[in-house]
C-alpha cells in the first residue's frame, strides 16, 4: 500500500475525495473564467517587529488614504513585494508534477521560497541551501520563520548589551532585564 493510494475503492456509486474535489475544481474553473476574470497575486514581504520596514512606509512617507484620495499601490506606496526570491523557480514554469508521477516514484519538487533546498540547474539536493545562500530566515517547527541567534545578539541594531550579560542583569528585577534605548545604545534603567 502506498501513502497516496486509497486503502479501499469507493463503494457503489460514490467517488473518492480526489475525484470529488477534482469535479468541484473543474466546475469552479469554468464559472470563474466568466465571473472572476484575470487576477494577479501579490505577495507582500514579511516585516520583522520593530524594524525600519515595520515602523515606516517606503521613503519614510506615511499616507492617510482617506485624505489623500489615492489608492494604495503595493511596492510603491505600501510595503515591499516578495520578488527577491522569484528567481528560484525560473525555468520550471512548464514543469508539472502529476498524481501518477508521485505514485510511481519520488519526484523532485520545484524550488520555491517555501522549500529549503535548491535543485535548480541539475544541482543535487542539499538541505537549507536556500536559507544560507539567499539569507532567508529558517522555519521553526511550527512553520513560523525564526531569526538566527547571531542576528538577535545585535538586536535592536546598534545596541551593545547582550542578553544575559552583566550590563543587562544590573537593572533587572525578579530576573527580568529592564533596558532603555537612548541614542541607539542600551543602558540599564
Amino acid at each position: 500500500m502506498h501513502a497516496f493510494s486509497p486503502a479501499i475503492d469507493p463503494p457503489w456509486e460514490t467517488r473518492s475525495d480526489y475525484e470529488a474535489f477534482g469535479a468541484i475544481a473543474s466546475a469552479f474553473s469554468t464559472l470563474a473564467a466568466k465571473h472572476l476574470g484575470t487576477r494577479t497575486d501579490i505577495v507582500l514581504g514579511a516585516l520583522a517587529h520593530d524594524t525600519p520596514g515595520a515602523m515606516a512606509y517606503p521613503s519614510g512617507v506615511e499616507y492617510n488614504w482617506r485624505t489623500v484620495g489615492e489608492r494604495p499601490k503595493p511596492g510603491k506606496t505600501m510595503g515591499t513585494i516578495a520578488d527577491r526570491l522569484a528567481h528560484l523557480a525560473e525555468g520550471s514554469e512548464e514543469r508539472r508534477i502529476t498524481y501518477a508521477d508521485a505514485q510511481a516514484r519520488p519526484v523532485p519538487v520545484i524550488t520555491s521560497p517555501e522549500w529549503s533546498g535548491s535543485e535548480t540547474g541539475r544541482r543535487r539536493y542539499a538541505p537549507f541551501t536556500v536559507n544560507i545562500e539567499e539569507l532567508k530566515p529558517f522555519h521553526t517547527l511550527t512553520g513560523r520563520r525564526s531569526i538566527s541567534a547571531r542576528r538577535l545578539a545585535q538586536w535592536p541594531p546598534g545596541t551593545t548589551a547582550r542578553v544575559g550579560s552583566r550590563r543587562t542583569r544590573r537593572g533587572a528585577r525578579c530576573g527580568v532585564a529592564r533596558m532603555k534605548v537612548e541614542n541607539r545604545r542600551c543602558r540599564p534603567c
